[in-house]
């Protein structure tokens, strides 16, 4: 998981130009949601980091539960449905094996 430096992206109706890559919209809120402000990090911390182009690794405090869904359908707050491409196929393979057998 990471940022982009291609923020642009992120308003493209295909999700599909980071190569398998988890891109997260808003990497500070994550590191403040896991690190919870533990060893000092927080938003301030990581903006700093930034600006002074450092990189580091950090390891989480502890084990992070993570729930990646790949969705080609979504319902919008106002009711409308939104339609992705399937880049990835799963849809047909899903529509298998929900089918009835007979």
């Amino acid at each position: 998981m990471h940022d982009t430096a291609s923020r642009w992206l992120f308003t493209e109706g295909s999700r599909n130009f980071s190569h398998g890559c988890i891109r997260l919209q808003n990497p500070l809120d994550f590191v403040e949601l896991v690190f919870g402000g533990r060893n000092g990090f927080n938003k301030e911390r990581v903006r700093a980091a930034i600006a002074n182009n450092e990189q580091n690794h950090y390891s989480f405090p502890a084990p992070v539960n993570l729930r990646v869904t790949y969705q080609t359908v979504t319902a919008n707050d106002d009711g409308t449905v939104t339609f992705r491409d399937d880049v990835y196929g799963r849809d047909r393979r899903v529509a298998r094996a929900m089918a009835p057998r007979t």
